[in-house]
């Protein structure tokens, strides 16, 4: 099994890829969320179940969720969208590589790198007069 990332940007190319990566792991297998930041305690975890939910809408329309839940080995579970879970324990530049078509399939781009400390300075953003554009 490979951890490469996908080349296309389709969202239902990218959920049927990421249902059969589902199938291949068992209960205690390594994962990683590579949506997750650093500081973000599920970023690395231990898979448990592949879940699919049904309900059904006013309609009669049947809309299917598909989930991986995961654990931390202390207790804590939760349930992660299929897409951003991946096998073993990645490291950051793999995380970014898988995470982009990912976010291409949701937002149509690949995620712009973003500088904290201009983004976070208020002086960067006063123009001449000290008015803000």
């Amino acid at each position: 099994m490979s951890n490469e990332a996908p080349r296309w940007v389709d969202s239902t190319t990218l959920r049927d890829a990421s249902i059969v990566r589902m199938r291949t792991l068992s209960l205690g297998d390594p994962v990683t969320n590579v949506c997750a930041g650093e500081n973000n305690p599920s970023l690395h975890a231990f898979f448990v179940a592949y879940q699919v939910k049904s309900r059904k809408n006013r309609y009669g329309l049947v809309h299917k969720s598909h989930w991986a839940k995961c654990t931390d080995k202390k207790g804590k579970f939760w349930d992660t969208d299929i897409n951003v879970v991946y096998p073993g324990h990645l490291d950051a530049p793999i995380r970014s590589e898988l995470f982009a078509p990912v976010w291409e399939s949701l937002y149509g781009a690949k995620p712009a790198a973003i500088d904290v400390r201009a983004a976070a300075s208020p002086s960067s953003k006063i123009g001449e007069g000290g008015q803000l554009p």
